[in-house]
């Protein structure tokens, strides 16, 4: 078996090492608010999250499972804790699909136009799936998760994953048809 250079680092972090934990936070760091953005809108918020979420690991680093990688376990603390201030703040769950893509640079104003209206119709395809499903399907399509991260993320089985996105995409399918 081999064991990732992550669970290497949370062995010696557990340990009392803190130069290891500073490893895992700074690699981690920025796809973590990036990941905590997309449920917030408030990079700034985002960044509280992820800053709370890494202190809890902090704290309870002795409950940590091995059984988990350490982006999975990250990943669903900071999910938990974005629901929870989402709830705290009344607001509902909407990705914005346009902020998701827009991580590339696009020279020509007409590819812009084109690129523009690709996205509203993007964000109008993913609006109609349920929140849970355009979760698990932003995850899966765009952010690259595997179907077993994902399954830890969102504490469902890997058969409720691939379940979800095939039926995501047969109904995103299906209405780009119509």
């Amino acid at each position: 078996m081999i064991i990732s250079q992550d669970k290497i680092l949370m062995k010696k972090v557990i340990n009392g090492d803190t130069n290891a934990f500073e490893v895992l936070m700074l690699k981690y760091r920025a796809v973590s608010i990036s990941y905590a953005n997309k449920f917030l809108k408030d990079y700034y918020e985002a960044e509280d999250i992820v800053q709370e979420s890494f202190a809890k690991i902090y704290i309870r680093r002795n409950d940590y499972c091995f059984d988990k990688s350490f982006k999975a376990y990250l990943f669903t603390i900071i999910k938990n804790k974005s629901i929870d201030c989402i709830r705290k703040k009344q607001g509902l769950l909407k990705i914005n699909i346009k902020d998701v893509f827009l991580n590339y640079d696009i020279e020509d104003p007409l590819d812009v136009i084109t690129n523009n209206e690709s996205y509203k119709e993007l964000l109008e395809l993913l609006n109609i799936l349920k929140p849970v499903h355009r979760t698990i399907f932003v995850m899966y399509e765009v952010e690259g998760f595997s179907y077993k991260e994902i399954a830890q993320i969102t504490e469902q089985s890997l058969a409720q994953i691939k379940v979800s996105i095939y039926r995501s995409r047969k109904k995103l399918l299906k209405i780009r048809e119509d």
